[in-house]
């Protein structure tokens, strides 16, 4: 398992790139053949998607979040239990059974439940509060990369010139911002790690095509 991935169910929503956008990245890309582009740009719109729901995801499992989470439920459950030990005579003996006591059951449930969320708290304390791994960024990087390799187009990195991009620098940068994310000081090594990812998975279809 990688470390600093998040955990859940990420929510796709649908995202559609305006003409604008379209036509920003095909040009990066050199492909006017309507049909190709089109499957293009459905793949870069379904990497955008993805891209998208496990950033929010990230977000949502942040070590500060899930800390605070688990605290909130702790004083939920705390709560319940004293208003529970304040209940009058009338109220215990409308909710007890005649041969048990059901309010003391149900006070043990909610103890059992503090001991229970008080246990992940504490886990939840040695959770790394560093920065983590941009990974969803990284898996868009990946997609983009491979997306072209479909297409027929070679990912090419920078080129030698300081100033001058290569395809997939380019291409990238563009889907980051039709995403709602301007590239930013991150991207060269966004970029590396995503090129990284698309090598290994390319060199394992190659392979696999061997059999």
């Amino acid at each position: 398992m990688l470390k600093g991935v998040p955990l859940g169910v990420a929510n796709l929503k649908l995202v559609k790139l305006d003409d604008r956008q379209r036509r920003t990245i095909l040009d990066i890309v050199g492909k006017s053949d309507r049909k190709k582009a089109d499957q293009f740009i459905q793949r870069i719109e379904q990497a955008i998607a993805k891209y998208l729901a496990t950033k929010d995801l990230d977000q949502y499992t942040r070590p500060s979040i899930v800390r605070k989470r688990l605290k909130q439920l702790r004083n939920t459950a705390d709560k319940q239990l004293r208003q529970l030990g304040k209940l009058d005579g009338i109220s215990r003996s409308l909710i007890d059974d005649p041969d048990c006591g059901r309010t003391r059951d149900m006070e043990k449930k909610i103890e059992g439940m503090i001991s229970y969320i008080s246990e992940a708290l504490i886990k939840a304390e040695n959770l790394p509060n560093s920065r983590r791994v941009d990974y969803p960024t990284q898996f868009l990087a990946k997609d983009v990369g491979m997306a072209m390799v479909e297409l027929g187009v070679k990912p090419t990195k920078t080129r030698n010139s300081e100033d001058a991009s290569g395809t997939y620098d380019r291409c990238l940068e563009a889907v980051m911002e039709a995403s709602g994310r301007r590239p930013n000081l991150d991207m060269m090594r966004v970029m590396q790690a995503g090129k990284a990812l698309l090598d290994a998975t390319t060199y394992v279809k190659v392979d696999r095509s061997r059999d």
